[in-house]
Protein backbone atom coordinates (compact mmCIF):
# COMPACT_ATOMS: atom_id res chain seq x y z
CA UNK A 1 0.00 0.00 0.00
CA UNK A 2 2.90 2.35 0.70
CA UNK A 3 4.16 1.71 -2.85
CA UNK A 4 0.83 2.74 -4.35
CA UNK A 5 -0.76 -0.68 -4.93
CA UNK A 6 0.10 -0.66 -8.63
CA UNK A 7 -0.32 -3.83 -10.67
CA UNK A 8 3.36 -4.83 -10.47
CA UNK A 9 3.40 -4.27 -6.71
CA UNK A 10 0.24 -6.32 -6.19
CA UNK A 11 1.68 -9.08 -8.34
CA UNK A 12 4.82 -9.12 -6.19
CA UNK A 13 2.67 -9.23 -3.08
CA UNK A 14 0.72 -12.22 -4.45
CA UNK A 15 3.97 -14.02 -5.27
CA UNK A 16 5.39 -13.37 -1.80
CA UNK A 17 2.21 -14.37 0.06
CA UNK A 18 1.84 -17.60 -1.93
CA UNK A 19 5.48 -18.55 -1.34
CA UNK A 20 5.39 -17.67 2.36
CA UNK A 21 2.21 -19.74 2.69
CA UNK A 22 4.03 -22.63 1.02
CA UNK A 23 6.81 -22.28 3.61
CA UNK A 24 4.30 -22.20 6.48
CA UNK A 25 2.66 -25.42 5.32
CA UNK A 26 6.01 -27.11 4.73
CA UNK A 27 5.99 -26.93 0.93
CA UNK A 28 8.89 -24.55 0.38
CA UNK A 29 10.45 -26.98 -2.06
CA UNK A 30 7.45 -26.34 -4.34
CA UNK A 31 8.67 -22.90 -5.47
CA UNK A 32 7.64 -23.48 -9.07
CA UNK A 33 4.16 -24.61 -7.98
CA UNK A 34 3.91 -21.48 -5.84
CA UNK A 35 4.92 -19.38 -8.82
CA UNK A 36 2.27 -21.06 -10.99
CA UNK A 37 -0.41 -20.47 -8.35
CA UNK A 38 0.63 -16.81 -8.05
CA UNK A 39 0.37 -16.50 -11.85
CA UNK A 40 -3.12 -18.02 -11.80
CA UNK A 41 -4.24 -15.63 -9.07
CA UNK A 42 -2.75 -12.73 -11.02
CA UNK A 43 -4.54 -13.86 -14.19
CA UNK A 44 -7.81 -14.11 -12.29
CA UNK A 45 -7.28 -10.56 -11.02
CA UNK A 46 -6.08 -9.17 -14.37
CA UNK A 47 -6.46 -11.45 -17.44
CA UNK A 48 -4.37 -9.07 -19.58
CA UNK A 49 -1.42 -9.16 -17.15
CA UNK A 50 0.79 -11.48 -19.28
CA UNK A 51 0.89 -8.78 -21.96
CA UNK A 52 2.56 -6.41 -19.48
CA UNK A 53 6.36 -6.29 -19.59
CA UNK A 54 6.64 -6.13 -15.81
CA UNK A 55 4.64 -9.38 -15.54
CA UNK A 56 6.91 -11.06 -18.05
CA UNK A 57 10.12 -9.85 -16.43
CA UNK A 58 9.06 -10.54 -12.85
CA UNK A 59 7.77 -14.06 -13.49
CA UNK A 60 10.71 -14.97 -15.71
CA UNK A 61 13.10 -13.66 -13.05
CA UNK A 62 11.48 -15.69 -10.28
CA UNK A 63 11.39 -18.71 -12.60
CA UNK A 64 15.14 -18.29 -13.16
CA UNK A 65 15.72 -18.02 -9.40
CA UNK A 66 13.68 -21.19 -8.89
CA UNK A 67 15.60 -23.01 -11.60
CA UNK A 68 18.95 -22.01 -10.13
CA UNK A 69 17.76 -23.05 -6.67
CA UNK A 70 16.71 -26.48 -7.97
CA UNK A 71 20.04 -27.00 -9.71
CA UNK A 72 21.91 -25.75 -6.64
CA UNK A 73 20.07 -28.16 -4.37
CA UNK A 74 20.86 -31.08 -6.69
CA UNK A 75 24.49 -30.01 -6.91
CA UNK A 76 25.10 -29.70 -3.22
CA UNK A 77 24.76 -32.79 -1.13
CA UNK A 78 23.62 -31.57 2.27
CA UNK A 79 25.68 -28.45 2.81
CA UNK A 80 26.84 -28.75 6.36
CA UNK A 81 26.38 -25.83 8.73
CA UNK A 82 29.59 -26.99 10.38
CA UNK A 83 31.51 -26.30 7.17
CA UNK A 84 34.23 -23.67 7.47
CA UNK A 85 32.94 -20.10 7.34
CA UNK A 86 35.08 -19.32 4.29
CA UNK A 87 33.49 -22.20 2.38
CA UNK A 88 29.98 -21.12 3.37
CA UNK A 89 30.71 -17.56 2.15
CA UNK A 90 32.21 -18.88 -1.07
CA UNK A 91 29.08 -20.99 -1.66
CA UNK A 92 26.82 -18.01 -0.98
CA UNK A 93 28.76 -15.83 -3.41
CA UNK A 94 28.70 -18.55 -6.05
CA UNK A 95 24.96 -19.03 -5.59
CA UNK A 96 24.41 -15.27 -5.83
CA UNK A 97 26.46 -15.13 -9.03
CA UNK A 98 24.51 -18.03 -10.53
CA UNK A 99 21.17 -16.39 -9.65
CA UNK A 100 22.27 -13.12 -11.26
CA UNK A 101 23.51 -14.96 -14.34
CA UNK A 102 20.31 -17.04 -14.55
CA UNK A 103 18.07 -14.00 -14.34
CA UNK A 104 20.16 -12.20 -16.93
CA UNK A 105 20.01 -15.13 -19.33
CA UNK A 106 16.24 -15.57 -19.19
CA UNK A 107 15.42 -11.85 -19.34
CA UNK A 108 17.90 -10.94 -22.09
CA UNK A 109 15.53 -11.90 -24.95
CA UNK A 110 12.85 -9.59 -23.53
CA UNK A 111 15.24 -6.68 -23.00
CA UNK A 112 16.51 -7.16 -26.54
CA UNK A 113 12.98 -7.21 -27.94
CA UNK A 114 11.56 -4.29 -25.95
CA UNK A 115 14.61 -2.07 -25.40
CA UNK A 116 17.00 -3.21 -28.17
CA UNK A 117 19.90 -3.35 -25.75
CA UNK A 118 21.74 -5.59 -23.32
CA UNK A 119 23.64 -4.37 -20.28
CA UNK A 120 26.45 -6.65 -19.14
CA UNK A 121 27.17 -4.32 -16.22
CA UNK A 122 24.06 -5.54 -14.41
CA UNK A 123 25.83 -8.81 -13.66
CA UNK A 124 28.20 -6.89 -11.39
CA UNK A 125 26.06 -3.91 -10.40
CA UNK A 126 23.40 -6.14 -8.83
CA UNK A 127 25.91 -7.45 -6.28
CA UNK A 128 26.40 -3.89 -5.05
CA UNK A 129 23.11 -2.06 -5.55
CA UNK A 130 20.62 -4.79 -4.57
CA UNK A 131 21.98 -5.14 -1.01
CA UNK A 132 22.00 -1.34 -0.61
CA UNK A 133 18.38 -1.11 -1.73
CA UNK A 134 17.20 -4.20 0.13
CA UNK A 135 19.07 -3.79 3.40
CA UNK A 136 19.37 0.00 3.68
CA UNK A 137 16.94 2.01 1.56
CA UNK A 138 13.75 -0.04 1.96
CA UNK A 139 14.08 -0.74 5.72
CA UNK A 140 15.10 2.86 6.40
CA UNK A 141 12.17 4.17 4.34
CA UNK A 142 9.68 1.89 6.06
CA UNK A 143 11.10 2.79 9.48
CA UNK A 144 10.88 6.48 8.65
CA UNK A 145 7.25 6.11 7.55
CA UNK A 146 6.35 4.08 10.62
CA UNK A 147 7.98 6.59 12.99
CA UNK A 148 6.22 9.47 11.24
CA UNK A 149 2.87 7.69 11.65
CA UNK A 150 3.48 6.98 15.34
CA UNK A 151 4.55 10.52 16.17
CA UNK A 152 2.06 12.20 13.82
CA UNK A 153 5.01 14.17 12.56
CA UNK A 154 4.51 16.53 9.62
CA UNK A 155 8.16 15.83 8.70
CA UNK A 156 9.89 12.56 8.13
CA UNK A 157 12.20 12.06 11.14
CA UNK A 158 15.02 10.29 9.28
CA UNK A 159 14.63 12.17 5.99
CA UNK A 160 18.19 13.53 5.95
CA UNK A 161 19.67 10.06 6.51
CA UNK A 162 17.28 8.56 3.91
CA UNK A 163 18.26 11.23 1.43
CA UNK A 164 21.96 10.58 1.97
CA UNK A 165 21.59 6.83 1.49
CA UNK A 166 19.50 7.35 -1.67
CA UNK A 167 22.06 9.81 -3.02
CA UNK A 168 24.84 7.26 -2.42
CA UNK A 169 22.73 4.61 -4.16
CA UNK A 170 22.17 6.84 -7.21
CA UNK A 171 25.87 7.70 -7.42
CA UNK A 172 26.81 4.02 -7.38
CA UNK A 173 24.21 3.25 -10.06
CA UNK A 174 25.54 6.18 -12.10
CA UNK A 175 29.10 4.83 -11.88
CA UNK A 176 27.96 1.49 -13.30
CA UNK A 177 25.74 3.11 -15.94
CA UNK A 178 28.54 5.36 -17.16
CA UNK A 179 31.12 2.61 -17.57
CA UNK A 180 32.35 2.46 -21.16
CA UNK A 181 30.33 -0.08 -23.15
CA UNK A 182 27.97 -0.70 -20.24
CA UNK A 183 25.17 -1.31 -22.69
CA UNK A 184 25.22 -2.84 -26.11
CA UNK A 185 22.60 -1.59 -28.55
CA UNK A 186 21.02 -3.79 -31.21
CA UNK A 187 18.82 -2.87 -34.14
CA UNK A 188 15.07 -3.15 -33.76
CA UNK A 189 13.69 -6.55 -34.87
Amino acid sequence: LLAGAETATLRSLIMIVVYLTAILIGRQEALLNSLALAALITLFWDPAAPLDLSFQLSYLSVLAIGGVMLLWQKRSVRREESAPALRRWRDRLLFSALVTLGISLVTTPLTLYYFHQVSWVGLFANWVVVPIAGFLIVPLGLSTSFIALLWHSPMLPLARLQSGVCELFLRIVSVFANMPGSEIHFPSP
